[in-house]
């Protein structure tokens, strides 16, 4: 990828991001932003579907929404976040795509894959702005949001 994303969603599964913050990113692309999804996982533990029905609807959804990419990191369904090393395909990532804004599933989601504990998040996209972890040249969005994916919740401020 040579032009830098504005929004970059990370999604624990393949359909996180549509259910969590579908809107958000097709709001993003009519406005011509750059927008691409990265599935930490192919979603192979689904208990509803399979990867192949995940992948079709992957597809579909990413035109849809009028994404600039569609990315896989390849960690296991089921154990993301079990390994620390889990963190690296996060950093190069956000190394290759250098975006503006991330956006992470909420870490009190009632999943608990999509439930990370924010500090395991927090730490890769910070040090994917140090040179000495991972590789590919540093680079550090400038904002981080998180979206919620299952649990229902009531809007504060």
């Amino acid at each position: 990828m040579t032009d830098p994303l504005d929004i970059l969603a990370f999604a624990a599964h393949p359909d996180d991001a549509e259910i969590g913050c579908g809107g958000s990113l097709l709001l993003a692309t009519d406005q011509g932003r750059r927008v691409a999804v990265a599935d930490m996982s192919a979603g192979e533990m689904s208990t509803r579907g399979n990867v192949t029905l995940r992948r079709q609807e992957t597809e579909a959804a990413s035109k849809l929404l009028g994404l600039s990419a569609r990315l896989s990191l390849g960690l296991p369904d089921g154990y993301i976040g079990a390994d620390p090393a889990h963190r690296l395909p996060i950093i190069d990532i956000i190394r290759a795509t250098r975006p503006r804004i991330v956006l992470a599933p909420f870490w009190e989601d009632r999943h608990p894959i999509t439930r990370l504990p924010v500090s395991w998040f927090v730490r890769p996209v910070f040090f994917a702005g140090v040179g000495k972890i991972g590789s590919g040249r540093p680079h550090r969005p400038e904002s981080v949001y998180y979206y919620i994916c299952i649990t229902r919740f009531s809007p504060r401020l």
